[in-house]
């Protein structure tokens, strides 16, 4: 496959998936930004969630100082977090800013006319008189979805290297498919990658990859039995990862629910490889409220690894909304380590996430963040290239706050504020930025921010400035950064660096089904001198 098949693949993607006429809003891209709270292999937990409108297969472009644009897929989402997954091996820090793309409700359109006659009306009846429902076999078949197609290039000149990367991604949900009431689940991805590697041999690689096929039925209202097969996420808990199987939840008279999944564990490579890894879990939740205000869970997984007993994993998560103004979600994984095991005994906390933010009135907010990460031993090459040592005594632990208020309509002031420790040294970081209101131009929004980060082996100070505009043909934005770099243990023009950014974008929605993102990325400085340019296509159905 050339490197540009996946973007003629989303071309010529199949028309017939087009949203129902019954559709009562016209989708539209929205951009939220979010901040990494936390880091395991190539997940990447983010602070915002489904509350910010955030949904599983929604791109997310990461901004790291000094670096090219990394480009990751949320894989997963809760109320107030998110998990996304990166589509490359990239470098990144916990705190790293990055744009998150949505789709969001837009402007409504004209409901086509009532087709279903009403029949006779009688004065006898009340107006809202019973109404018999349909069965899923009278039910029509809704396809709803999205193909996005981005291709990006890169060029260091300071290295002599170049890189491409085309993706093409089809994602889609199939609503009573077989006339059963269940729900078909699709998410393919198609990548072409291409290095041109300065004194090393060019490296060309493509790939079709399956990233979540499944099937759903019941667990409604008037269903209390809920199966779901194929490859996915569970619901009740992604952190047990994506599997390759089967899984059965029930409701309790109660309102708790309990559940078992049996499975493959695809391997944490591009290809997702299948059948080495056998996972089963049980587990069971307490839900609280009519709209599960309060939810508390906890289960066991237990993994064999080419027929060998591998891990033994102990998660509990929450999440709880006290009143409308505050909300909490946390996660623990406790990993149980036996007699076969090496390095390690006993119980080990491995991993253990927490956010949760407040509001105060509808003018300011505040929230909390903590995340703490151990290296859990195991069989199965779940960490790529980790030295035993780190298995046994690498461990990082971040805690933060965050806040913001809003001076009138037109004027926001947020600020940031991380402490980090790992098994060497400790650090912090510290942001402030101030985001105004058509204070230039209407329809604008102009942000003026700073930045300061002591990291384990160097510290950087920087700013940014960024200024967007909303016109008919779409929304323009640029971007300024200056980041100086403090090396420990570096002499002579390595010591110190410092790196500028520059950024521009262009986005524009063409109807309802149809959007459209540019940009051009120049990066100069000491050692630094590289430009990216590439584009992202969405087409909706």
């Amino acid at each position: 496959m050339t490197l540009f098949g996946p973007w003629f693949l989303a071309l010529a993607a199949p028309t017939p998936f087009i949203a129902s006429e019954g559709d009562a809003v016209a989708p539209t891209e929205e951009i939220v930004e979010v901040h990494i709270t936390a880091l395991s292999g190539k997940s990447i937990y983010l602070d915002r969630g489904s509350d910010a409108k955030l949904a599983v297969g929604d791109r997310v472009v990461f901004f790291p100082a000094g670096a090219p644009p990394v480009e990751a897929l949320v894989r997963s989402t809760t109320k107030q977090s998110a998990r996304a997954e990166l589509s490359i091996d990239a470098t990144l820090e916990i705190g790293t800013r990055g744009e998150a793309h949505v789709d969001v409700e837009g402007t409504k359109i004209e409901h086509p006319p009532w087709e279903k006659p009403i029949g006779e009306a009688s004065p006898d009846l009340p107006l809202l008189a019973p109404w018999e429902s349909t069965t899923s076999k009278e039910r029509e078949v809704k396809w709803h979805g999205r193909v996005t197609t981005s291709v990006d290039w890169t060029e260091d000149r300071q290295d002599g290297d170049s890189y491409w990367l085309a993706r093409t991604g089809i994602t889609f949900d199939v609503e009573n498919p077989f006339h059963q009431g269940g729900e078909l689940d699709v998410d393919l991805d198609l990548f072409a990658r291409r290095a041109e590697v300065s004194g090393s041999s060019d490296e060309n690689e493509s790939s079709l990859r399956v990233d979540r096929l499944s099937y759903e039925w019941g667990g409604t209202r008037t269903e209390d039995t809920h199966w779901q097969v194929g490859r996915f996420f569970s619901k009740e808990f992604p952190e047990f990862g994506i599997l390759d199987g089967a899984e059965w939840v029930r409701r309790l008279d109660n309102g708790n629910r309990v559940g078992v999944q049996l499975g493959f564990l695809p391997e944490p490579t591009p290809e997702m490889d299948t059948g080495k890894d056998v996972s089963t879990a049980l587990f069971y939740r307490w839900v609280r409220g009519e709209n599960e205000e309060f939810s508390l869970g906890t289960g066991y997984q237990k993994t064999w690894h080419e027929g060998d007993a591998d891990r033994d994993l102990w998660v509990t998560n929450l999440s709880w909304r006290p009143s409308k103004t505050w909300s909490i979600w946390s996660s623990a994984w406790v990993d149980l380590y036996g007699t076969n095991d090496v390095q390690k005994s006993g119980a080990e906390l491995t991993q253990f996430f927490l956010n949760s933010s407040w509001r105060f009135g509808t003018d300011k907010g505040v929230g909390l963040h903590a995340s703490h990460f151990r290296f859990p031993e195991l069989l199965r090459n779940e960490f790529d290239q980790v030295a035993a040592s780190s298995i046994f005594d690498a461990e990082n632990t971040r805690i933060g706050v965050d806040g913001w208020k809003d001076f009138g309509k037109d004027f926001r002031l947020s600020g940031r504020l991380d402490q980090f420790s790992d098994q060497n040294d400790d650090g912090y970081g510290v942001s402030l930025r101030g985001s105004w209101r058509d204070l230039f131009l209407e329809q604008s929004r102009f942000d003026l921010g700073a930045f300061y980060d002591q990291g384990v082996y160097s510290t950087v100070t920087g700013a940014h400035a960024s200024l967007s505009k909303t016109f008919d043909l779409g929304q323009l934005s640029g971007t300024y950064e200056y980041a100086e770099h403090e090396n420990d243990d570096f002499l002579g023009s390595q010591g110190t660096l410092s790196q500028q950014s520059l950024r521009g974008s262009w986005q524009k929605s063409f109807g309802r089904d149809w959007s459209l993102s540019l940009f051009l990325d120049r990066r100069f400085g000491d050692e630094l001198d590289a430009w990216s340019l590439g584009f992202y296509l969405v087409r909706r159905f």
